[in-house]
């Protein structure tokens, strides 16, 4: 899901069309996404894409290889697992352990990626 589908901190003061957003993790407590946030047509995560876990303070770079040629990214959760994508093209998918930023599984070849069935608030297409 893009990143209007998350529920965001929007800082205080920030540039509305490029900032820093928290995105509090829904299946793991404790734990947060920090991502760019840039403004196009609509709002655009942007790579990198770090883990947090908000109580330590410890950080990890969870995106996808360098090998992706788009920065922007998709994300969903589906219990304590974090499914990171491109935006636009659903590849390079990563699978991330949002209790611990273990990548579980990366998947630079694979074409598409997505939670079956939708996660939880995504809104289906009328066709």
């Amino acid at each position: 899901m893009r990143i209007e589908a998350h529920p965001f901190q929007f800082p205080k003061g920030a540039d509305p069309e490029d900032f820093v957003a928290t995105v509090p993790s829904a299946g793991a407590a404790g734990r947060a996404l920090e991502m760019r946030v840039t403004m196009g047509d609509t709002l655009h995560a942007m790579d990198p894409i770090t883990w947090v876990n908000v109580t330590s303070g410890q950080r990890v770079i969870v995106t996808a290889d360098a090998a992706c040629d788009s920065w922007q990214r998709a994300f969903a959760e589906r219990g304590p697992y974090l499914l990171l994508i491109e935006e636009w093209t659903g590849r390079c998918a990563v699978v991330v352990d949002m209790r611990t930023a273990t990548i579980r599984k990366r998947l630079p070849d694979a074409t598409r990626a997505v939670w079956v069935p939708a996660p939880v608030g995504y809104a289906r297409s009328s066709k």
